[in-house]
């Protein structure tokens, strides 16, 4: 039985808004738009970045309560 901490999937989640942020901002000024369009793009990313930040604390919350698994010999199972 492999271990899995209870909160992997909530986590992966978070580091994927924490992508979506990084897209978000680097695209429009990557692309010379308009101050308006970087600006909008940058609340969108403000967005994102709330969003990883509270997926990423939940992850945590669900593996604080999560019970550990204990390790398997080889020769068990």
């Amino acid at each position: 039985m492999r271990k899995r901490r209870a909160g992997m999937r909530l986590r992966a989640y978070g580091v994927l808004c924490v992508y979506a942020f990084l897209l978000v901002n680097s695209i429009p000024r990557i692309a010379d738009a308009s101050f308006d369009t970087v600006m909008a793009c940058m609340n969108v990313g403000l967005g994102f970045i709330a969003a990883g930040v509270v997926l990423l604390l939940l992850a945590e919350r669900k593996d604080s309560g999560a019970q550990h698994a204990s390790p398997v010999e080889p020769g068990e199972g």
